[in-house]
């Protein structure tokens, strides 16, 4: 184990210079095994920042002997860059108790300061942390990790870290900015890093904010960056240039800290990627989702406040591009993208797109913030910021702006959108310009862009947008517009879904949230047993004919069955009418069923079969009723005719007996077939069956023999039943009402 120390490296040579901050960093190997073959862990020593003799000027923090209000450690303001990510990064400010880190004994360490007091903080040591807090944010906002003042429950790995900020850490046996081992955070070495902020100009927050970055990095797996001379290392840590340095490297005296992609400590043909690294499968939180849209017809609308636009957002990669969209009238609009006031990481540029897509003005200059400003006819824009695109640009950004003045047209209000069919939507809306010539349209299918569609006149309120694709959703919004070419604001977003064309299965309870219409004062309650969902309505026997429940499935086209059902009234506390009107509204017309609530409680009972679309509906009528209206849940199941039996034969035994075999392709019916014969001319009739035959069931695809008495030259037909009453609770099973008739042998 070689540990470098602050004496021995002044031994080396290394020329202290006065009102300057001196970076003497040593590196570590501490094995964990017998020899180095074997696996060892890896800990790194940072630059340390001291001041060799008082300056005159420096940025150093310097300490605050002035009086100041006292806040107890618990103070910390409690800051989160990415609430709900899965990984953090804890900034321990306030001191951590002594501990086993590794190799090392850990002494309790104290909290930040920048003066001789560690027990409290003062108004500028919180000051610094939020800047701390603030830097570490930039560095870390391409990644999906959460930087946070707040302790996690506990240090698992892959899940959190922590940065231990304070002291000087004399324990470790040199004057360092931090300590860390590499990788840390997924590996089964301590989660822990130590910034030892009394070495950092005192706690200055750009030095500490740069160490707690540069010690995370080795947590998440990075080594330094260096420089080399052929293979010949020239610098452990690659110090860049006054306006950019490796965050990996020395980035203390560079404009911005970045992320690099260069050489590694390792060797001079060791190409170390930060970002690939740090979002890679190993760390396992990978890079920021996307926070705006990526193209047009994704774009993100900017905030709007009179003639001010503002916005704001973070550039995970260089390839990331943020639309945002507003629209203005005639006239100069200003835009501007800012980076971060102090310690930024991106440098941006800006581009403004119309509607067509085409390129209207762009901004990219030496600046890391960028404006831009035009003239530009009425309409809506899209405003593009993206990275300049060196490796490391990127970070969070804020828009903002002013447009031209408000439309004196005023905007269309009330949007409604109704799917009446598979492929056809009815809007209708309000106008309350007093001024406009025109109401434009515009739809947007899913989650595209909105595209016009067409254009009316302004005393125009409803239009029918038909040759829609069903089972779609689709978005409308509208806007007027005056002779001079002015837009108003659009309206509300109105969006619907067209009905499938595949039928499906569709219930309706009282309490559903949507496709119920109840009309006049019912009163829900579970005062009968075997209610559906979580309870029935009724009309409390008063108001006959004024009131109604209307149940609106929204069907897709095609044939249904329609069942109805109401509780049990053989142990409810009320006189139920046996004189229900239930109207079924189908494409055929209307058909009226008188219903008998006092009987077939609980179960689904059968009104019948009708053809139906996304108009159709069942009305329960209470005019004229002999006591309490229930109205509980309606139910449309598709129906499809089961297949006919097929390969009837029939042998005769002896006598009049006849065996039939047949087989039955009726995938769908649930009740046993039905036999029937005749005679010559005669009419079908039911078989009679012989004693000793049991009746035949529903079998799928299986050939049945029954026997009957019958007379010689018979004829017989097999089809399956359709005798029945209820519907079963389970009504998955599809029922059958009129089925074709199988083969008929003479």
């Amino acid at each position: 184990m070689r540990k470098d120390s602050l004496r021995s490296r002044r031994r080396t040579g290394k020329r202290i210079h006065p009102f300057t901050f001196v970076a003497l960093e040593p590196r570590l190997l501490l094995c964990g095994a017998v020899d180095d073959d074997h696996g060892h862990e890896q800990v790194i020593g940072e630059p340390a920042i001291f001041e060799t003799e008082l300056p005159v000027a420096t940025t150093a923090a310097t300490a605050d002997t002035s009086v100041a209000a006292a806040y107890a450690l618990s103070s910390v303001p409690v800051l989160n860059s990415r609430l709900g990510a899965p990984a953090t990064l804890y900034l321990d400010f306030n001191g951590a108790p002594a501990m086993t880190w590794g190799s090392y004994s850990v002494p309790a360490t104290p909290a930040y300061t920048n003066d001789a007091d560690t027990t409290t903080f003062t108004d500028a040591e919180l000051t610094n942390i939020r800047e701390i807090w603030s830097r570490v944010s930039e560095k870390y906002s391409p990644f999906n990790v959460n930087i946070t003042t707040v302790a996690p429950p506990s240090l698992t790995d892959r899940v959190a870290m922590s940065d231990v900020i304070g002291g000087a850490g004399a324990w470790s046996g040199g004057t360092y900015g931090g300590l860390s081992y590499v990788g840390g955070f997924a590996n089964s070495l301590p989660n822990i890093s130590f910034i030892f902020s009394a070495n950092l100009g005192a706690g200055d927050p750009r030095y500490v904010g740069e160490a707690s970055s540069h010690e995370s990095g080795h947590d998440f797996g990075l080594q330094h960056q260096s420089t080399y001379s052929g293979t010949t290392k020239t610098a452990e840590y690659n110090p860049g240039n006054s306006l950019i340095a490796p965050i990996m490297g020395n980035s203390y005296y560079a404009a911005r800290g970045l992320w690099w992609y260069g050489t590694s400590s390792i060797s001079s043909t060791s190409m170390q990627d930060d970002m690939a690294i740090i979002s890679g499968s190993t760390n396992a939180f990978g890079s920021a989702p996307e926070d705006h849209g990526q193209s047009i017809s994704a774009a993100n609308p900017l905030t709007v406040s009179g003639t001010s636009l503002s916005g704001s957002g973070v550039i995970s990669t260089t390839s990331d591009r943020d639309y945002f969209s507003f629209t203005t009238t005639r006239g100069s609009v200003t835009l501007s993208g800012n980076v971060l006031s102090v310690g930024p990481t991106l440098d941006l540029k800006l581009q403004l797109y119309n509607s067509a897509g085409t390129l209207l003005a762009s901004a990219d200059n030496s600046s890391l913030g960028e404006t831009l400003s035009t003239s530009l006819s009425s309409g809506t824009y899209y405003l593009v910021v993206a990275s300049h695109g060196s490796y490391g640009d990127v970070g969070q950004y804020t828009v903002s702006g002013t447009i031209g003045t408000t439309s004196t047209v005023a905007a269309p209000s009330n949007l409604t959108a109704a799917a009446v069919s598979g492929t056809q939507v009815n809007l209708t809306w309000t106008n309350n310009a007093t001024n406009a010539s025109s109401v434009l349209i515009e739809r947007a299918t899913g989650t595209g862009a909105f595209v016009q569609i067409a254009s009316v006149a302004a005393n125009v309120t409803s239009y029918s947008d038909s040759g829609l694709t069903a089972g779609t959703l689709y978005s409308y919004r509208v806007r007027a517009t005056d002779l001079a070419g002015n837009y108003s604001p659009y309206s509300n977003t109105a969006s619907v879904s067209t009905p499938s064309l595949v039928p499906t299965t569709v219930v309706l309870d009282n309490a559903s949230p949507t496709g119920v219409t109840i009309t006049g004062t019912w009163t829900a309650t579970t005062g009968a047993p075997g209610y559906y969902g979580t309870n029935y309505t009724h009309d409390g026997n008063t108001g006959k004919g004024t009131k109604s429940v209307r149940f609106s499935p929204n069907l897709a086209s095609g044939t249904y069955q329609v069942f109805f059902r109401a509780p049990a009234y053989s142990t409810a506390p009320w006189a139920f009418a046996t004189n229900v009107p239930v109207d079924i509204n189908s494409t055929s017309g209307t058909t009226t069923a008188t219903v008998n609530e006092q009987i077939n409680g609980g179960v689904w009972v059968l009104l019948g079969t009708f053809n139906m679309d996304a108009n159709s509906n069942v009305l329960i009528r209470t005019g004229a009723t002999n006591g309490y209206v229930i109205a509980d849940a309606v139910e449309f199941v598709p129906y499809t005719a089961p297949a006919a039996p097929a390969a009837l034969t029939a042998a005769a035994v002896s006598g009049t007996p006849v065996n039939l075999t047949w087989t039955n392709n009726a995938i769908n019916a649930n009740m046993p077939v039905d036999i029937n014969s005749a005679g010559g001319t005669s009419a079908w009739s039911t078989v009679v069956y012989a004693a000793t035959d049991s009746l035949p069931t529903t079998n799928s695809t299986t050939a049945e023999g029954k026997s009957a008495a019958m007379a010689k030259g018979t004829v017989v037909q097999i089809l399956p039943s359709a005798t029945f009453s209820t519907r079963p609770i389970q009504h998955s099973i599809l029922d059958v009402l009129a089925d074709p008739a199988s083969s008929v042998l003479g």
